[in-house]
């Protein structure tokens, strides 16, 4: 009982904010397969969320504007201590980004968030692109370039092979993410700042190489929304899984 009521406390002082959403295949239609499904939403699910987040005062926003609430103070602390967090206006905000790099975001989703004028985000995973994985099919050259040109989109690094970055060295780590990060910006021409954890795995290391790397975000695959009055780091910003069934 007295759990509850602290959380109901700490829900009233410290409202979300800001949700950043972690997105990964946009469908047409369910998988027929039931693998696929935990991490799938379909275009019809994903037009009516963005409907309902505008009708209950959510405005798009872009990864930039997540970080312009993450002024930092502390070079030499662990996660690299923010400020606590605020906005300056009442409307709440919603950042999207969609992890792995596959083709359903070129074909199904950029329109979608042309039509709201939603900023989004792609963090590509650069061995799907080159090799493939399972049945799925990934960006081409061509699809990255045009996103890459796109005002709204922003492309992001998701390391080579997409492991468990807790299961590396720190040796491995740098490699896995720098290597993508060469290979992004050479292919696209332009500076890659964003990254997401693969898996949400990280650690105080992994986020000093990631700062020494030059980003300037990285994302988890948890952790939930943003709240009031509660620090966070550029570098380890929660995230809401987004999927056909449930946000959590």
């Amino acid at each position: 009982m007295f759990q509850s009521i602290k959380r109901y406390i700490f829900n009233i002082l410290h409202p979300v904010i800001a949700e950043v959403w972690q997105l990964h295949r946009i469908t047409r239609e369910n998988s027929a397969d039931d693998i696929d499904r935990p991490y799938e939403i379909t275009l019809e699910r994903l037009d009516n969320l963005l409907k309902n987040a505008l009708q209950n005062h959510y405005t798009f926003c872009s990864l930039d504007d997540i970080t312009s609430m993450l002024t930092l103070h502390g070079q030499n602390t662990e996660y690299n201590t923010p400020q606590k967090i605020d906005l300056p206006h009442r409307r709440k905000l919603i950042c999207l980004t969609l992890d792995d790099g596959y083709e359903d975001n070129f074909i199904n989703a950029m329109p979608l968030f042309r039509k709201y004028k939603a900023p989004f985000c792609i963090y590509i995973t650069k061995d799907y692109i080159e090799q493939g994985y399972k049945n799925y099919s990934f960006l081409n050259i061509n699809q990255l370039l045009t996103l890459s040109a796109d005002p709204l989109c922003t492309l992001g690094c998701h390391t080579c092979s997409h492991p468990r970055l807790n299961s590396l060295s720190i040796e491995e780590q740098q490699t896995e993410i720098a290597d993508c990060k060469l290979w992004l910006e050479q292919t696209l021409g332009k500076p890659v700042k964003h990254l997401a954890y693969p898996y949400g795995d990280f650690s105080a290391d992994t986020i000093h190489l990631v700062q020494a790397l030059g980003f300037k975000t990285a994302v988890a695959a948890w952790g939930g929304g943003l709240r009031k009055g509660v620090a966070y780091s550029p570098f380890a910003i929660p995230r809401l899984l987004v999927t056909q069934n449930d946000i959590k």
